[in-house]
């Protein structure tokens, strides 16, 4: 990757191979490839960046050099500010709490663990879906399996009144919020519900199960002989799929070209994990200009997931997925068709259906809200699969 200038694959290689020798108990060696990963930071977003600071700063702090991890924290605190993205935050708080903590700065260590639960409070409440629950459980689990060896007794007592303590302010917080909530209901009742649909559908973007179906997959791949070869394919496929991902949680809108982009990935990547049993068509109208026409980004998705997860189980023939663009006047028509087993009555009320959907109805309507539009969608049964008719404002790239 080096060789022929591609030098942010080149940095998540190095990344990659980092953190293989921090799970192996080899920080001095995964330190040193942090520090040849940083050398590219000139080519990085700054979320890379971001990430190959804090496993600089992972790997010093196991190898007791407190100092040097939270020199590093501090060129994390200093890119911070280029991207608007609050989980960052919330590992800088955390290890800002570590670190200082290892050194014996335990002010600083305060204000750390501190601002890393009002944060952590802010972006996950009661009704977080399970999603999120099963991958903070993995980070949690992952974070706690990397300190418990590197504990004592004395410390895990510390920790625990450390978590006491703050779990008690949390609580006096989150009641203050509450209360003033009730308070002025009445005036800002709108502008909550804008953010916690904003806040549902950041979380939301794309079904995690899809994600770890497609690692499992990869690993199948990488062992059978036959099909290695379609490893690397699998690779680019999904990563473009995970930055698409990424993107979309910080910016609403795409032009219809990047979703058609992303779309083809996706279902090359699903038909890969079903062995082929459907294909695909995409049919844009000479009218419709690609490149300038924004979309909500990653709006299609669901759809088109629930027509290959449900309306494909159990056919007997090949399926098939049909997308169409069509302009108007004033509106852009998009037309999603299957030949599946379409969506049987007694599914409406399921999980998926009607999760998704709101979804969907939350995105739009805050898109209505934002451009004063009318952007609705429809699911109709046809005699042999489903057609979604999805209308959507103009809108062109200023």
């Amino acid at each position: 990757m080096k060789e022929h200038g591609y030098y942010m694959k080149a940095n998540q290689i190095l990344n990659s191979i980092s953190d293989a020798y921090y799970v192996k108990g080899d920080f001095s060696a995964a330190l040193e490839y942090c520090k040849e990963s940083l050398k590219y930071r000139q080519f990085l977003f700054p979320g890379e960046i971001i990430m190959s600071y804090m496993k600089y700063g992972d790997c010093s702090d196991a190898l007791g050099q407190s100092e040097t991890a939270l020199l590093y924290l501090d060129s994390v605190r200093v890119t911070l500010p280029l991207i608007n993205v609050q989980y960052y935050r919330l590992g800088y708080y955390e290890r800002s709490y570590e670190f200082n903590r290892n050194a014996g700065k335990h002010k600083e260590a305060y204000d750390g663990i501190k601002h890393f639960i009002q944060l952590k409070d802010s972006l996950y409440n009661v009704e977080k879906s399970t999603a999120i629950n099963e991958l903070m459980q993995k980070y949690n689990k992952v974070e706690n399996e990397k300190t418990i060896g590197e504990l004592n007794q004395q410390k895990e007592i510390d920790k625990l009144q450390i978590r006491s303590l703050f779990a008690f302010t949390g609580i006096a917080i989150l009641v203050i919020i509450i209360i003033i909530f009730f308070y002025r209901q009445s005036i800002v009742k709108n502008k909550l519900k804008t953010i916690e649909i904003e806040q549902r559908l950041n979380r939301s973007r794309m079904n995690p199960h899809f994600f770890f179906n497609a690692l499992a997959s990869l690993q199948n791949l990488s062992l059978s002989e036959a099909k290695k070869e379609l490893v690397p394919s699998f690779i680019s496929k999904f990563s473009r799929i995970m930055r698409q991902s990424l993107e979309s949680t910080f910016h609403e809108l795409d032009t219809i070209e990047n979703e058609i982009i992303f779309l083809t990935d996706y279902l090359e990547l699903q038909k890969l994990l079903s062995e082929n049993r459907f294909n695909y068509t995409f049919k844009v109208d000479d009218a419709v200009e690609q490149n300038e026409l924004l979309i909500p980004g990653m709006i299609l998705q669901p759809f088109i997931e629930n027509s290959i997860e449900h309306g494909f189980k159990g056919i007997s023939q090949e399926g098939l997925v049909s997308i169409s663009f069509t302009l108007e006047e004033k509106s852009l028509n998009i037309t999603i068709t299957d030949n599946g087993q379409g969506v049987k009555e007694n599914e409406k009320h399921k999980a998926y259906p009607s999760r998704a959907m709101q979804i969907i109805r939350d995105r739009l309507y805050l898109l209505n809200q934002t451009h004063k539009t009318n952007a609705t969608f429809a699911l109709t049964n046809l005699e042999v699969g489903t057609k979604i008719e999805i209308t959507l404002p103009v809108i062109y790239k200023p």
